[in-house]
């Protein structure tokens, strides 16, 4: 092979893959074509995009969960939150809100069970009874699209088959961790352990995981001048550009 061609095909092989990763795809294909579980960690690092997600329901701080939504109204963006039923169903005007507003509920199960520790008849109990709570909020129906409460599950060849069978195609992980869990009370320097959890690794198709807790939404204002400041765009999940597929091992991989 002479040279020239050979550095041809060189030059193919490195703009090919860039060019397809930077295609505007949707992250969430037709749900009724999937028949294997695929678990959602980024989308394309060739987009300037990231995913600020929230997770809400177990300890029920609505008024965080208002200041956040302040935050998102006062720059026009959107978000995507994961609720647990059985609180979503307490506060519905505080989510009815949000769906009105532009952002996206998705499923967190009905009382944040571990669903690696539940039988099949227990999973179906937790994902319906997550959509019977959806459904009292009149606003049309959710997307199935889940988060594992506290992770658990989310490598597990037995839950993902239970899933299929269900219905259920798509997990959403994170790739950035704020743990503010561990640090929830508005105090300036709980705020700043959430951005520092945040802010040095936010960059082109990250999302990040925080939770509807006092410290995360005093961070919140910061993470979005930050994002603006380099020019990333703060979008919906679903919005999010050429979402990898995170394959587990092979062992755990369901193959239908």
């Amino acid at each position: 092979m002479d040279s020239h061609r050979r550095r041809f095909l060189c030059l193919l092989s490195v703009l090919i893959p860039s060019l397809w990763n930077g295609l505007p795809r949707t992250s969430f294909p037709d749900l009724d074509e999937k028949s294997t579980f695929s678990y959602i960690t980024s989308g394309s690092k060739y987009s300037k995009k990231v995913a600020l997600t929230f997770d809400d329901g177990w300890y029920m701080y609505n008024d965080a969960t208002e200041s956040i939504l302040d935050t998102f109204k006062k720059y026009e963006l959107k978000s995507t939150f994961f609720v647990v039923g059985c609180e979503m169903k307490k506060s519905k005007e505080l989510w009815q809100r949000a769906i009105d507003e532009g952002h996206i509920l998705m499923n967190h199960t009905q009382t944040h069970r571990c669903l690696d520790t539940l039988s099949k008849f227990g999973m179906k109990y937790e994902l319906f009874g997550w959509e019977d709570s959806y459904d009292s909020l009149e606003r049309g129906n959710p997307l199935r699209i889940l988060r594992f409460p506290a992770n658990a599950g989310a490598n597990n060849l037995w839950v993902y088959e239970q899933l299929c069978d269900l219905g259920f195609y798509y997990g959403a992980g994170w790739s950035i961790d704020s743990n503010d869990w561990k640090r929830a009370a508005d105090t300036s320097s709980n705020v700043q352990y959430v951005k520092d959890n945040i802010l040095p690794y936010l960059d082109n198709g990250k999302i990040v995981l925080q939770h509807c807790l006092p410290s995360s939404a005093s961070a919140l204002e910061d993470i979005i001048l930050h994002c603006l400041e380099h020019n990333l765009e703060i979008v919906k999940l679903t919005e999010l550009p050429g979402t990898p597929v995170y394959i587990p091992k092979k062992r755990y991989f369901v193959i239908r």
